[in-house]
């Protein structure tokens, strides 16, 4: 059904986690707690700066002969050098920062900020996600994503209406902004921080299942949602509007929720959603 009062955009904030969780990897200092961690990756160890050397008072010491050093000495040398320093997710409760930086490294359009206020940014994601490929609106963890203005209709007599073209203005904005992601940096990040969805997506009851499955199914389920680019007559039997068309309104409330984007949106998203698909699926 369709509601006349401001719904959010729920849809919108699975794509902006999809497109939008990327950047560069913030490094955690010494202070973390290793216990606390979920992967592990290599950085190569800083090279220290070279100590001046100091005068010496004393006599010189003797002159030694220098043996010359097997492959064998060069092999058991490096073993003996010191171990690179590992780098580590910080715990999910932990994860909020990371997910800033790297959101706003990606993208300089400045609206991208509201959208990183909240806490528990990864498992809102999670729970977005979840709900998406059931075709559910998951309303509780994107609140703040509520589009500005109203729902808006066309009377066309006492029982039927169009969706005005005007209403569809409102997603503008959160479309530019997910469009411009760099879609290989997306998919980078998404896979670097998939323990973190992983355990996120274990806390809401589903055992070991892998949410990149989860992942795929929800952003299929948005492009299997019409492009309409003819007027959309609605009805209003009671309180709610509803598509007169009843193949349309038989479509889950994620694919009419995009439909109520407008048709120049809910095509560039979808471009967006294949080309994040196209660079996901190609991951080794």
């Amino acid at each position: 059904m369709l509601d006349n009062k401001p719904l959010i955009v729920a849809i919108s904030v699975a794509v902006l986690a999809l497109l939008g969780i990327t950047g560069y990897f913030v490094l955690f200092g010494e202070n973390s707690d290793p216990k606390k961690n979920q992967q592990e990756i290599s950085i190569p160890p800083a090279v220290p700066d070279p100590k001046p050397e100091l005068e010496s008072t004393s006599e010189p010491a003797p002159i030694q002969t220098i043996e010359s050093i097997s492959a064998d000495d060069e092999l058991l040398a490096s073993e003996k050098e010191p171990q690179e320093k590992i780098f580590t997710l910080p715990h999910l409760d932990e994860s909020d920062q990371l997910v800033r930086d790297g959101v706003i490294a990606l993208s300089r359009h400045e609206a991208i900020n509201a959208w990183l206020a909240p806490n528990e940014l990864v498992r809102k994601f999670v729970a977005v996600v979840d709900n998406i490929a059931r075709g559910q609106i998951a309303r509780e963890p994107i609140g703040y994503l509520a589009p500005e203005g109203s729902f808006l209709v066309v009377p066309i007599d006492d029982q039927s209406y169009t969706l005005d073209p005007v209403s569809y203005r409102r997603f503008d904005v959160f479309t530019e902004i997910v469009i411009s992601y760099d879609t290989r940096r997306s998919v980078e990040l998404l896979e670097f921080l998939n323990p973190l969805f992983q355990k996120a997506y274990g806390e809401l009851g589903y055992g070991e299942a892998a949410f990149d499955d989860v992942l795929i199914t929800a952003l299929d389920n948005l492009l299997e949602t019409p492009v309409l680019e003819a007027p959309i007559r609605l009805k209003r039997p009671v309180v709610m509007f509803e598509f007169e068309d009843p193949d349309l309104e038989s479509l889950n409330p994620v694919q009419k929720q995009l439909i109520r984007m407008g048709p120049r949106n809910t095509r560039l998203l979808q471009m967006k959603i294949r080309e994040f698909l196209a660079e996901f699926r190609a991951v080794p």
